[in-house]
């Protein structure tokens, strides 16, 4: 897996990770759940091999959806 993700959701219940990915699934969006990280849930819309590449994905899916987005490097 690639290190750098654009993520459009962090929850601290699995099913509200659940409910945050259908809703982009049925916006024709491609999302994963990554796995846990401390306690959260983190629904990616993508993977990338550098920051720059995540951040000018970050752009393109911003202008495609109202919400808060944000680059996270998962190590």
């Amino acid at each position: 897996d690639k290190p750098f993700h654009v993520i459009a959701g962090s929850f601290t219940i699995p099913e509200n990770a659940d409910r945050q990915m259908a809703k982009l699934q049925k916006k024709g969006f491609s999302t994963a759940l990554l796995p846990k990280r401390g306690k959260y849930y983190m629904v990616s819309l993508g993977s990338y091999n550098t920051a720059e590449q995540a951040k000018a994905a970050k752009q393109q899916f911003k202008e495609q959806l109202e919400q808060e987005l944000w680059v996270m490097e998962r190590r």
